[in-house]
C-alpha cells in the first residue's frame, strides 16, 4: 500500500465518474467548562482526566452529477440527540440548497471514549450533557460537512469486504452479527487528491473497555491513523448493525492488566492496528467490485 497503483476503472470510456470529497474537524473541548464534562462510558458521574487523541466530525461528500449530491457526516461520540441533528442540518441548509445537496446524514461512530452527547452520564438523575460541548459538535460538523464538498475530485470507487477473524463478538442473545467488514474505497483521478475509505464495521468502539476515563476516538480513531500512515488515504468509519452488544474483544494477554490505564490504551491501540492491517492487506485490486456511478 506503500505506493498507490491506479485499477482501471470500467466506466471511464463514457465519463462517468463519481465526485467525492472528505474532511475531518476536531472537537474543541471547552477549557474552563461551566458544567463537567463527564464520559459517555459504563460509570455516571465520572470527569475525563485525560485526551488520547481528540474527538472529530469526519465528512463525505458524495456525487455522481454537478447537480445534486449528499454528505455523510460521522462524529466521533456516543450518540446524537434528534436535537442536535437537527441543529446541525439546519446550520448546512443554506448550503444545501446552494450546492444542490439532496440528503445529509448524520451519524455517530458510538465511541463510549467520548463526552456525553446524550446526557445520560452525569450523576444519578441529573443530566450529563455540556451545552459548550454541544455547540462546538454542531460547529465541528457543519465545518466538515462544506469542506467535504470544497475537497470533491472525480474519480471511481470500489467495493471490498474481509471478514474481521476473531476480533468481535456477540455478548448478548441471540448471537447475530455481520462477521466482514465492509470498504467503499475511492480512487481519485488526480493523484493531488487523497484517496479515500468508507470503512463498515459492527462492532461497539469500546475496546478503551469499562474504566476508561480518557477522551479518544477508539479503535476508528487507530484505524484511521495507520491507514493514513500506510497509505495515504482517509478513512469515513461507519458503525454496522452493533445489536445487543456486539464489540472488540480484550485482545492482550490480560495476566498483563496491572490495574493501570496503559493496559487499556494498548489494547485498543492493538486493535486498532489488527483491523486496519486486515483491511489494507485482504482487500485489494483482486478482490474489489467496482460500483458504478448511479
Amino acid at each position: 500500500c506503500g505506493e498507490r497503483t491506479y485499477t482501471p476503472s470500467l466506466f471511464s470510456v463514457n465519463g462517468e465518474r463519481w465526485s467525492i470529497g472528505f474532511s475531518s474537524v476536531q472537537i474543541e473541548v471547552p477549557e474552563n467548562p461551566e458544567t463537567p464534562l463527564y464520559i459517555a462510558g459504563y460509570m455516571n458521574g465520572e470527569e475525563f482526566t485525560d485526551i488520547l487523541d481528540y474527538q472529530c466530525a469526519n465528512a463525505v461528500w458524495l456525487s455522481c452529477s454537478e447537480d445534486s449530491g449528499m454528505l455523510l457526516i460521522g462524529v466521533d461520540c456516543v450518540g446524537l440527540g434528534s436535537d442536535t441533528v437537527d441543529l446541525i442540518r439546519d446550520g448546512l441548509s443554506d448550503f444545501a440548497a446552494e450546492v444542490g445537496c439532496a440528503s445529509i446524514a448524520v451519524y455517530a461512530t458510538h465511541t463510549h471514549a467520548g463526552i456525553d452527547t446524550l446526557g445520560l452520564w452525569g450523576p444519578y438523575a441529573q443530566q450529563g450533557k455540556n451545552a459548550e460541548f454541544i455547540d462546538n459538535v454542531i460547529t465541528a460538523a457543519i465545518a466538515a460537512g462544506k469542506a467535504a464538498y470544497e475537497d470533491r475530485s472525480s474519480g471511481a470507487l470500489y467495493y471490498g469486504k474481509t471478514e474481521a477473524e476473531n476480533l468481535q463478538y456477540d455478548s448478548r442473545y441471540p448471537l447475530v452479527y455481520d462477521e466482514n467488514m465492509h470498504q467503499l474505497r475511492f480512487e481519485p483521478d488526480d493523484s493531488a487528491y487523497n484517496g479515500i475509505r468508507m470503512i463498515f464495521f459492527a462492532a461497539h468502539a469500546e475496546s478503551l473497555r469499562g474504566d476508561n476515563l480518557y477522551i479518544s476516538r477508539d479503535f476508528p480513531g487507530i484505524m484511521a491513523d495507520e491507514i493514513k500512515k500506510e497509505c495515504g488515504d482517509d478513512m469515513l468509519f461507519i458503525p454496522g448493525a452493533i445489536g445487543g452488544l456486539i464489540m472488540t474483544p480484550e485482545i492482550l494477554d490480560k495476566s498483563l492488566d496491572d490495574g493501570s490505564p496503559q493496559y487499556h490504551v494498548d489494547n485498543c491501540r492493538l486493535t486498532g492496528e489488527l483491523l486496519s492491517r486486515m483491511i489494507l492487506l485482504s482487500i485489494n485490486e483482486y478482490t474489489e467490485t467496482e460500483v458504478p456511478p448511479m
